[in-house]
């Protein structure tokens, strides 16, 4: 049988942090992958040209609400 993960697993928290090196797709016309910082916190997925930007405090590139 297939064991479903746990409801708790499937929520994400408003404590939980993630960040790290992620790699994008550009949205020109060549497509090229980007190396992009990104940083889930607060149920936000923003991301930022680096970390050194973050660091900074630097608006992000973009942002995702979940």
């Amino acid at each position: 049988s297939v064991s479903r993960p746990s409801i708790r697993n499937d929520i994400l928290g408003d404590n939980d942090k993630h960040q790290g090196i992620i790699e994008k797709q550009s949205p020109s016309f060549h497509k090229r992958w980007q190396k992009r910082y990104f940083v889930l916190a607060k149920r936000i997925l923003k991301y930022f040209k680096n970390k050194q930007d973050y660091e900074e405090n630097k608006p992000p590139k973009g942002a995702i609400n979940f």
